[in-house]
């Protein structure tokens, strides 16, 4: 494990899970949190540098999924599914010697924190479902048809180009980051906010796509509807949501509704990305989800 310099304490180092290993960075002091990312296929780095907000009462830990940023390339592709993900996160709790977690999951990322809820229970401390997937495969379609229905003329042919170039095919790291800007555009309520979205991919992302092409074979997330188990989970739940999310106000209510012990909190002026374009309002709900005091 290395110790980095810099204004809040950071460590990086690697986890040991079935078959290879899991990139984590902690940031800060305070309450642990875990940070699930979103995807499939990205990373943890598209949070910094705006989560470091949270790491002045927080101490922050951050993971790379299986076969995505700087975790081990070389997993077998029978781990590519829900279940290893879930199992992944319950390797981090142990390695952290967490008695009880607090999770965060952000977009595909609140998927896999409901999957583990679901199947750790005892395990969490708290869920914090950040502009979550939808806890059914049927309201996730309708958010990628969203995504689809919201981009401009212009921003389709710039795509469409895009992806018949060499480059695209070969998932060169520059180009693809590019290419996902152009994705994420239409997911912020102030457009111009998506240059503020960090996009790293690794030298390695033409493997890890490859790889991660794998998940799609898991049954379990083609067709899924977790919401009567969601509907046994005892622990605090902050469920947040926006005005220009892609994810359909009626799943999010849906959620609410059968998770008892949550609690909503909806942000205006905002996308998919609230961490970016509404910072103060998303600090203040977490704060007031954990009972500190706001700034």
């Amino acid at each position: 494990m290395t110790v980095l310099k810099a204004e809040v304490a950071t460590t990086e180092g690697y986890i040991p899970v079935q078959g290879g290993n899991l990139f984590f960075t902690g940031i800060g002091e305070g309450e642990p949190l875990v940070l699930v990312h979103g995807g499939p296929g990205l990373d943890h780095s598209y949070f910094l540098p705006q989560m470091e907000l949270l790491a002045k009462k927080y101490k922050l830990i951050f993971y790379d999924q299986r076969a995505c940023g700087k975790s081990s390339v070389n997993v077998g592709t029978e781990t590519l599914n829900m279940n290893q993900f879930v199992e992944d996160l319950e390797a981090l709790r142990k390695f952290f010697k967490l008695e009880k977690m607090n999770l965060l999951g952000h977009s595909f990322g609140g998927l896999i924190a409901m999957r583990y809820a679901i199947k750790y229970p005892e395990n969490l401390k708290t869920l914090l479902l950040i502009n979550s997937s939808a806890a059914t495969s049927a309201w996730r379609d309708s958010s990628f048809s969203m995504m689809v229905k919201r981009n401009d003329p212009e921003t389709t042919a710039i795509s469409e180009a895009l992806m018949k170039t060499d480059a695209f095919k070969k998932r060169d790291p520059d180009t693809m980051a590019y290419f996902f800007r152009l994705l994420f555009k239409k997911s912020f309520y102030f457009q111009e906010k998506v240059e503020e979205l960090t996009l790293k991919f690794q030298p390695s992302y033409p493997e890890t796509s490859l790889l991660m092409n794998h998940l799609y074979n898991d049954s379990s997330l083609i067709s899924y509807d977790l919401n009567s188990d969601l509907k046994k989970l005892k622990m605090p739940v902050l469920i947040l949501a926006t005005e220009a999310d892609i994810i359909s106000p009626v799943a999010v209510s849906e959620l609410h509704e059968n998770i008892k012990t949550s609690k909503y909190v909806f942000i205006e002026e905002c996308g998919h990305f609230p961490f970016i374009e509404q910072p103060q309002l998303f600090l203040n709900a977490i704060d007031r989800f954990f009972g500190k005091k706001q700034e």
